[in-house]
């Protein structure tokens, strides 16, 4: 049972509150199997993300992190919860707040999903029950799967250098995948590739350099960085990266509560959903091989 829970604040007391409240107190223990939390605190953003990949690398995750918005000097705790995400999908993220720097639209634009709030101060009875739910959940949805190590992001993730053989295309088959395509078939010449979304219209920042953006809407089909195209080790394949709903190709769910979260692509047609099969955004990706 994983009961590791992060907190950061740059507000001593307020650290030393959530020790207090969660490693001693037995009324945050209402389930036997949450013997007791695992809290471990950092008093700043850059130091909560260092504490966040150690303990990644350590096969060691955090089910939940309580971070405070404001935090001084360094970046906010919108910026520091985006970068504990960008490790670790998993991760539940409870924004702490007294104040209104960022408004809730923002704050679920910029994290997407799997966001709670709590209003400062916070009493004893809500940080506790919030962290023995997340705790719990986090638990029954993802303690069997496997946990991607910073090295092997960085690995897989890693741009090319030298020529890559055969030609990767991409065409819609949907109506909105041609639409997103001007009807045309692109032909990616640089890797690795990313598909993902932008917030708001902008037909300019479609189709830049090693990125196709979609323009999506609520409920999102697409996350941020939904997946990359990649060439490794003499293949050609797709890893999705931590997206909500995840990605089919040929058929098979990648990423998501799925430990497989990478698809080698086929020599000529292959199929790409991205997202779920509700989404609408349908392609069909093309390797033709030297």
């Amino acid at each position: 049972m994983n009961r590791r829970i992060l907190i950061i604040d740059d507000d001593a007391n307020i650290r030393n509150l959530y020790s207090d409240f969660l490693s001693n107190s037995l009324s945050c223990r209402q389930d036997t199997s949450l013997t007791a939390f695992e809290v471990i605190t950092a008093d700043h953003g850059q130091a909560g993300v260092e504490i966040f990949k150690k303990a990644l690398e350590n096969n060691q995750p955090f089910c939940v992190a309580f971070i405070d918005i404001r935090m001084r000097p360094g970046w906010d705790g919108l910026k520091t919860a985006r970068a504990i995400r960008d490790f670790d999908d998993r991760i539940f993220i409870v924004i702490v707040t007294g104040h209104h720097d960022h408004s809730i639209e923002r704050i679920q634009d910029v994290l997407e999903h799997d966001v709670f709030y709590l209003n400062k101060p916070a009493s004893k009875d809500e940080i506790c029950q919030m962290a023995r739910s997340l705790c719990l959940r986090w638990n029954r949805d993802y303690s069997h799967e496997k946990i991607k190590t910073q090295p092997e992001i960085e690995k897989e993730h890693k741009p090319i250098d030298k020529t890559c053989p055969g030609i990767i295309r991409i065409s819609g088959i949907s109506d909105a995948a041609i639409e997103l395509l001007h009807n045309e078939t692109l032909v990616i010449r640089g890797f690795p590739f990313k598909i993902g979304r932008i917030a708001t219209a902008d037909p300019q920042n479609r189709l830049v350099d090693r990125q196709l953006l979609i323009e999506d809407t609520e409920p999102y089909n697409v996350s941020k960085n939904h997946l990359l195209i990649n060439f490794y080790e003499d293949h050609y394949y797709i890893l999705d990266n931590g997206s909500r709903l995840g990605t089919i190709v040929n058929g098979n769910l990648i990423g998501k509560k799925n430990s497989n979260y990478k698809a080698v692509l086929n020599s000529g047609d292959n199929t790409l959903i991205v997202g779920s099969e509700s989404s609408p955004y349908r392609f069909r990706i093309t390797l033709n091989e030297n």
